[in-house]
């Protein structure tokens, strides 16, 4: 009976390992909300994407170009990557992104690349698990496909404020103000993360130039859930301003990232373990009376020493001016 129990026990635990081993082999498919290009925003002149809930396709070679530059991280360690988006939409990302660099954002290489990174997450292979459909339309350009006009964006809150800190002190190039300022249409100063994702996914409807709605929703959890489907927040990590980054390893300046000011100041040197002493008495107090008493001595001597000269000076031309005289002034006859 024993023996029977432990051929069962050993079955079932090689059966565990198998099913382990193939669930880690077997790689997730990725899954996608939206692709491709299904009409244009007549308000904006932009494109908008079509309904698409199959998984990612693979990339022609001048869209991993772009990707290379622009979202590297996609592509790192990747043998056969796949994304959610299509090369012309890339090109359209490329061109909408360098419009920030003639902002200013382009000093701050971090500041850049974590801005970059919120839209590299349309191309992500796995967009659906924090990008939401929340409304379609029928498309005009393609017969029997649905045009997407707004989504919900599930955002992690460590990325959110960890993004928007590394760019909230960038100054632009067009006027004195920060380039975040731009980036939030109204708030202005008072600018927060909330305010800067909520102004990027504002149709021209709401002042804003998204052309289509992005409902940006920043939070701690884990998981959400928006417009019926579970979400876990977008989260790939960010750069603070302060750190080197790229081939180049630059990091932004003083001017526009106040952390790296603090790190530039010299370190304070620790107190002496041992006091300077001369005899009992302080050493710097006595070294600072001695160079009073020899500064003063100095003094008073250079002073003594011209007095004296101008003495002898006065001597020698008070006795010039008698004999002077005296040779001088007749000498009176005799009578």
């Amino acid at each position: 009976m024993d023996t029977g129990r432990r051929r069962v026990t050993s079955v079932l635990r090689i059966l565990v390992c198998l099913l382990v081993v193939l669930a880690q082999g077997t790689p997730a498919e990725s899954r996608c909300s939206f692709r491709g290009k299904c009409g244009i925003d007549e308000d904006t002149e932009k494109e908008r994407p079509c309904l698409y809930t199959g998984e990612g396709q693979p990339m022609q070679e001048e869209g991993l170009s772009i990707l290379r530059e622009m979202c590297p991280h996609l592509i790192e360690g990747q043998a056969e990557p796949k994304f959610c988006c299509d090369y012309p939409q890339l090109v359209t990302m490329k061109a909408e992104l360098e419009q920030p660099l003639g902002l200013g954002m382009g000093k701050c290489p971090t500041c850049y690349s974590n801005f970059v990174r919120i839209f590299c997450g349309f191309c992500d292979p796995n967009h659906a698990d924090y990008i939401a459909i929340n409304r379609t339309e029928p498309s005009d350009e393609q017969e029997g496909k649905e045009t997407v006009v707004a989504v919900d964006y599930a955002v992690s809150e460590e990325f959110a404020h960890g993004a928007f800190n590394s760019c909230a002190h960038v100054q632009s190039v067009v006027t004195d103000n920060t380039v975040m300022q731009f980036m939030c249409g109204s708030k202005g100063k008072d600018c927060t993360a909330a305010d800067w994702l909520t102004f990027l996914g504002s149709t021209s409807d709401e002042n804003g130039f998204a052309p289509l709605k992005f409902n940006y929703i920043i939070t701690g959890e884990r998981s959400i859930t928006a417009s019926g489907v579970s979400l876990k927040p977008f989260n790939p990590g960010y750069h603070r301003c302060s750190e080197p980054f790229g081939a180049s390893k630059q990091r932004c300046s003083c001017s526009d990232c106040p952390e790296v000011c603090v790190a530039l100041e010299p370190p304070l040197l620790p107190p002496d373990t041992m006091p300077f002493t001369i005899g009992r008495y302080d050493g710097m107090l006595v070294v600072s009376m001695l160079l009073f008493v020899l500064l003063s001595a100095g003094v008073l001597g250079v002073f003594f020493l011209k007095s004296n000269r101008r003495r002898s000076s006065f001597r020698v031309s008070s006795n010039g001016f008698t004999n002077a005289s005296a040779v001088d002034s007749p000498t009176p006859s005799p009578p």
